[in-house]
């Protein structure tokens, strides 16, 4: 397995330490091993445990699989282009020039970035190149893809088994202003 990552991995350390104790061996000291060991232990299933910024694309040579995932802010950036039926990812938009990426204007784009400020979505300004959404995944196996959102844990799943004023985090008929701020965040995400 192969792995290249844009960004920090926040909680390696615990998970490093988890996997280790589960019999993994690690023969780097740095972050992104902790990606490989996780995916080899629980599949793309494990991402959810991940924290940080990133944006990464893993090789998995024995099921012949891409996986480019990108956090859940969208920090780190990850473009795509599709050249050819050839699937092509940077961190940057000039490799993927340089690749075969159409620099046609996306018309559409450029409205929004003068109306807006940004560019909303997938669009970047060029037709050719698209971004992974913040927070997705996307797969590639025998030339075809697919998208979907990082896996999460299921924190409203969690929280419904507790009584609702201890779910809610109620204090003196108040909710806590950290529990609230943290129950958004995690529903949009």
């Amino acid at each position: 397995m192969v792995c290249i990552c844009n960004g920090e991995i926040y909680n390696f350390m615990e998970l490093r330490a988890e996997l280790e104790a589960r019999g993994h061996r690690f023969s780097t000291a740095t972050d992104v091993e902790v990606i490989v060991h996780l995916y080899e232990e629980h599949g793309e299933q494990s991402f959810e445990r991940l924290r940080g910024m990133f944006a990464f694309a893993l090789w998995d040579q024995g099921k012949r699989k891409l996986v480019l995932a990108r956090d859940r802010y969208g920090i780190k950036p990850l473009y795509l282009a599709n050249t050819d039926g050839r699937l092509s990812f940077a961190s940057e938009i000039a490799p993927l020039l340089a690749l075969g990426a159409q620099a046609r204007p996306d018309l559409q784009a450029l409205a929004d970035f003068l109306s807006l400020g940004y560019v909303p979505g997938t669009a970047t300004g060029l037709a050719g190149v698209s971004a992974l959404p913040a927070g997705h995944v996307l797969t590639w196996h025998d030339g075809s893809g697919a998208i979907g959102p990082l896996p999460s844990s299921n924190l409203l799943s969690a929280i419904s088994k507790k009584p609702f004023a201890t779910r809610f985090g109620f204090i003196s008929g108040r909710m806590s202003h950290w529990l609230c701020c943290s129950l958004v965040v995690s529903i949009r995400v």
